[in-house]
């Protein structure tokens, strides 16, 4: 038997490829090739998920500024091969973004996955999960956002796919309580927010402890610049609150 059902199986019924007893010898061939494809194309994913791995794991060795050398050194190959896999640096530092930020997409969900309609604690958590992946992993965050050796465009395209995944796991969980069209601008900009801190935060010489740069953010997200007796109120959620809102201002207009 080989790959795909086995050499000359219908690819939609599994069912053998037979007229009046003899096999489809073209079709049996195709499929051969064709196996040998995937074979390959696995291999080659397999190897790239790899040197990706080592890649990560000479930034956290070496800092954000590793060099080829030192990735080829810990991935126990060659530049050469690194560039075969991925044909140059840029190629494989999109690769490292892509990860990176399929794996903080996947921790946002994680954060929110039991809350089911945004809560200020639902918020938090999100806020926590991010700084925490970018605390934990300060070097590769800095390697993403601030790569060696390429050019600033390159690094803003992945940065900017990055805060647009996190973005997408707030707009659907905005989207419950304020619709999709006013979740759009929060969502990026909670997501826009809570990546320029982290960036700044990460940088200082003495930080703020994570708990608190979390309160700081989920306040102003929340809350946002709302007069401090409304404290603890959210002014962003639902069409009603925003009327309400509205209203209270046109108020405090009419009695100035």
């Amino acid at each position: 038997m080989g790959e795909g059902g086995g050499f000359g199986a219908d690819p939609i019924s599994g069912e053998a490829s037979v007229a009046e007893g003899v096999v489809d010898e073209a079709g049996a061939a195709g499929q051969v090739a064709d196996g040998r494809t995937l074979r390959w194309q696995q291999h080659n994913a397999d190897r790239r998920a790899l040197l990706v791995d080592a890649s990560l794991k000479a930034i956290r060795a070496h800092g954000a500024g590793v060099s080829m050398d030192q990735i080829a050194a810990q991935a126990g190959t060659s530049k050469t091969v690194i560039y075969r896999h991925f044909t140059d640096r840029a190629g494989l530092y999109r690769a490292v973004a892509d990860k990176v930020g399929r794996r903080i997409e996947r921790s946002l969900r994680e954060a929110i996955a039991s809350v089911e309609r945004p809560t200020r604690p639902g918020l938090a958590a999100v806020v926590e999960a991010y700084l925490a992946l970018m605390e934990g992993d300060a070097e590769v965050y800095r390697f993403v956002v601030r790569p060696p050796a390429l050019g600033g465009e390159v690094a803003e395209r992945e940065v900017f796919s990055i805060t647009d995944r996190a973005a997408g796991v707030l707009l659907a969980w905005l989207a419950t309580e304020m619709g999709e069209r006013r979740a759009r601008v929060w969502s990026v900009a909670i997501a826009g927010a809570v990546h320029s801190c982290a960036d700044r935060w990460l940088a200082e010489p003495v930080r703020w402890p994570r708990t608190e740069l979390v309160h700081e953010l989920v306040e102003f997200a929340w809350v946002g610049l709302g007069p401090p007796g409304q404290a603890g109120q959210s002014l962003a959620l639902g069409e009603q609150g925003l009327a309400e809102r509205r209203g209270v201002s046109g108020r405090s207009v009419t009695k100035r």
